[in-house]
């Protein structure tokens, strides 16, 4: 029982990695790594991967300052930049069109000193299986130049 418990681990971890690597979903754009001038707009393309019997909803997308990482009893300095946006592209995940969203945000709203680093969350509301109410959360880290 423990070798198949761990075998199917080791799929289980070989599998969400390979997902976490596909640029054909999540947060396509900005890229990781991505470097854009404060006076650039940042274009956020987001594909939602779900699964036949969900569907997507909204998105809300937030600005946070830094490479942020939450932490217990922390709160997150954010701005939101994006509120109720519904699927306005078609997007294709492993040759199966499906929707998602496409906008280009004002970088110059920025509240804290350019340059530096800056991490896109995006709050993505879908309807789960089963018709349930659901959350995820995404995000990417960018860097921002003057």
């Amino acid at each position: 029982m423990k070798f198949a418990l761990s075998t199917f681990l080791l799929a289980l971890s070989v599998v969400v990695a390979g997902q976490d690597s596909d640029p054909n979903y999540g947060v396509i754009s900005p890229a990781d790594g991505t470097t854009i001038s404060q006076n650039t707009p940042l274009n956020l393309t987001f594909a939602p991967h779900r699964y036949f019997k969900e569907s997507a909803k909204t998105i809300d997308v937030f600005l946070l300052n830094g490479a942020t990482t939450i932490s217990p009893k922390a709160g997150i300095n954010a701005k939101q930049v994006v509120s109720g946006m519904t699927p306005n592209i078609e997007v294709v995940y492993d040759g199966i069109q499906a929707q998602g969203y496409q906008v280009n945000i004002d970088l110059t709203q920025l509240s804290a000193p350019v340059p530096g680093d800056r991490t896109v969350l995006v709050k993505e509301s879908f309807n789960g299986f089963g018709g349930v109410d659901s959350t995820n959360y995404w995000s990417q880290t960018f860097s921002v130049t003057a």
